[in-house]
């Protein structure tokens, strides 16, 4: 039974060597391969190009993301000087206020004192 095993073994591989080689020799194999290395070379390019895709629009993105911050720091800064505009008016405003007051005091306080100094007299 070995003997016969063997025998069908060897012949199983001299007809699978047998094909090898016709498929080599005709081109057959290597067609196949190539066909094989254009079929995954492809699905390779096109994965890539997919994800160049991506990062094109993440850059993108990013882009606008960035360009919106801006405009909102930009308004804020507007919105900052006009506060500070504002407050710096309101401060003058104060001042000339206090100003005013320390003058009607200071008259007031004359006006008292020559009242006094008539009362004094009299």
């Amino acid at each position: 039974m070995p003997d016969t095993y063997d025998y069908i073994t060897l012949l199983c591989r001299l007809k699978a060597a047998q094909t090898r080689i016709k498929e080599l020799e005709s081109g057959e194999r290597y067609i196949h391969l190539q066909e094989l290395h254009q079929k995954e070379y492809m699905a390779y390019e096109r994965k890539l190009r997919r994800l160049t895709q991506d990062l094109a629009a993440a850059h993108r993105e990013t882009i606008r993301v960035r360009n919106y911050w801006f405009q909102v720091l930009e308004d804020m800064q507007r919105e900052l000087e006009q506060a500070k505009r504002k407050a710096e008016q309101e401060l003058k405003k104060m001042e000339k206020r206090a100003l005013d007051a320390e003058k009607q005091r200071d008259d007031a306080l004359d006006k008292a004192k020559e009242i006094r100094l008539q009362y004094y007299e009299t």
